[in-house]
């Protein structure tokens, strides 16, 4: 295709072989400049599209110009670089000062909600923000917000008479808000509730069962996968969530151990089996392959994930009734605080119950030792008649004391 010449110095175009704009045939605009030394040459565009011989000098004249002072851009493809990162700044720029503005409300209700919506808590989470979390802080901006303003939110609850739990449990959900808005980078600052200290509440369950009512317990419930995890659970210690992850594979009878892998407290554990488990598991992994779990739905389509409500029906009838504080309920886990209850009470010591109910510390295990009272009772009875010579010298203490008072 043939090059001509332009009326303006250093623009030139090429002519389409058949494509006319008008009555002349459509031309291809394009300039030629010096940059370092060495011819370049950049194209505009047709005329057809609405480019001429007079916009693609002066666009020449700015290129030269920019060229001479040092600065701008020195190309079309550096105009054209430098155009599309003004435009993202400027857009980034408006995002962000869009975010700056995102009210805690808004956050949670448009982003946080819809990024879980799936979460089995947000029902409670949302019941939280709407009492209690949105009307202190609600219309402020995420970067608005303080300590100070948290602990607002815990002195409210409180004087509503909340527990120290639920305090505990909103500042985890703002801290969640919070974390959140930081990884989609709506929040840039320290999360406040780093400097709120949390309630102090003591968790610990003091419910365990004695044998005669455990021996009520399993009376009254059904045969089957509840009867089977309960009895697992208050045998052997194991976490419901450990139950649920067993698999024929985890049985080994020959040396009767139950093997709890990957457990909540990460440390695996061999737990021995009492007569009255080794026959319920062999019976249980009677024909099913190594990698079959034991505990299956009743149609077999997949394993069970969470204790039957049959289990907690029972467990309220018979002892639950008129009980408000959780510390003194029965439930599921209550079979884990017995196994390590009644551990205590025989003499056990606290190293072997770490061992055996899979505590990462030492620690963890003597929340549990607490349940043995008796245990107690008996490390003071030394000290029930602390001075026995007291009885025989009473006459001898007498003149003592006279002389004492006469002083």
């Amino acid at each position: 295709m043939a090059t001509f010449k332009s009326k303006y110095t250093g623009v030139r175009y090429r002519e389409h072989p058949t494509r006319k704009n008008g009555i002349r045939r459509d031309r291809y605009f394009f300039i030629r400049y010096k940059l370092n030394g060495k011819t370049k040459e950049e194209a505009i565009g047709w005329e057809s599209e609405h480019h001429s011989e007079k916009e693609a000098f002066d666009i020449l004249c700015e290129i030269k110009a920019n060229i001479k002072a040092g600065a701008g851009f020195f190309s079309l493809k550096e105009k054209s670089e430098q155009a599309a990162a003004e435009k993202a700044a400027a857009t980034a720029a408006l995002i962000s000062q869009e975010r700056d503005n995102t009210t805690y409300c808004r956050f949670f209700e448009d982003v946080y909600c819809k990024i879980f919506v799936d979460d089995e808590q947000l029902k409670n989470k949302k019941s939280m923000h709407k009492y209690h979390i949105l009307p202190v802080i609600g219309d402020m901006t995420l970067k608005e917000i303080k300590p100070i303003h948290i602990e607002t939110i815990k002195s409210n609850m409180a004087a509503k008479g909340r527990a120290a739990a639920s305090i505990n449990k909103a500042l985890v959900y703002i801290s969640h808000v919070f974390n959140t808005a930081k990884n989609n980078e709506y929040y840039t600052g320290d999360n406040p509730i780093k400097k709120v200290k949390k309630c102090k509440v003591d968790n610990r369950r003091i419910r365990f069962l004695t044998r005669e009512e455990a021996s009520l317990l399993f009376k009254h419930l059904p045969a089957g996968n509840v009867y089977d995890m309960a009895l697992l659970a208050l045998c052997c210690g194991l976490r419901a969530g450990e139950i649920f992850k067993l698999q024929a594979m985890d049985i080994n009878f020959n040396v009767r151990r139950v093997y709890v892998r990957d457990p909540k407290g990460v440390i695996n554990r061999a737990m021995p089996m009492p007569q009255i488990v080794f026959d319920m598991l062999q019976r249980r992994c009677f024909g099913k392959r190594p990698s079959d779990y034991l505990f299956m739905k009743t149609d077999g389509s997949e394993k069970i994930v969470a204790v039957s409500d049959q289990y907690q029906r029972v467990a309220d009838k018979l002892f639950n009734t008129d009980i408000t504080d959780p510390r003194n309920k029965v439930v599921f886990h209550t079979l884990r605080h017995t196994f390590a209850s009644w551990l205590a009470m025989d003499g056990v010591d606290i190293n072997t119950i770490s061992e055996l109910m899979g505590h990462a510390t030492l620690e963890m295990t003597k929340r549990y030792m607490h349940l043995a009272p008796n245990k107690l009772d008996s490390a003071i009875t030394c000290l029930e008649n602390p001075l026995p010579l007291l009885e025989d010298n009473t006459d001898a203490a007498a003149p003592h004391s006279a002389a004492n008072a006469e002083q």
